[in-house]
């Protein structure tokens, strides 16, 4: 529950005072309160959906292994696509494009697939399971 106006019971220079959400006080310095709160404040654009999508209660454990299977077989049926391709032009004797991690290490001298720490190679393994969080629509700015 979000701190609101009703739950604030005083405020000072010295201190906070306001009301938990299982209704204990808790009294807080204002540097330290203001810390709390604003860790809950979303940046400008996004926002906070809690009973919708894959990560909703009620789809964790039907939806969210669904996608991750559709998303596997795509990842599978696009690397399929990939490979033929290639074939093709190898076949037909067209040269291949560059891919762009050997442009880029033409043009700038940095090879992606190499650790910048340990100078050893990067492991890719793993990296499908990674969810980044969607991003949020442009703001309008009508």
């Amino acid at each position: 529950m979000a701190i609101s106006n009703h739950r604030l019971l005083s405020v000072d220079d010295s201190a906070v005072t306001f009301r938990t959400k299982d209704k204990k006080t808790c009294r807080l310095a204002p540097l330290e309160f203001m810390r709390r709160f604003l860790q809950h404040v979303l940046p400008r654009g996004f926002v906070k959906i809690r009973h919708f999508g894959l990560y909703a209660a009620g789809n964790v454990n039907t939806k969210l292994a669904a996608a991750r299977t559709v998303l596997e077989a795509q990842q599978q049926d696009q690397s399929d696509r990939v490979v033929t391709k290639r074939e093709e032009q190898r076949q037909s004797g067209t040269p291949a494009p560059p891919d762009w991690r050997a442009l880029l290490q033409r043009l700038t001298g940095i090879d992606v697939m190499v650790c910048p720490e340990c100078c050893g190679p990067l492991r890719t393994e793993g990296l499908a399971e990674i969810w980044l969080p969607a991003r949020s629509p442009p703001l309008d700015s009508s």
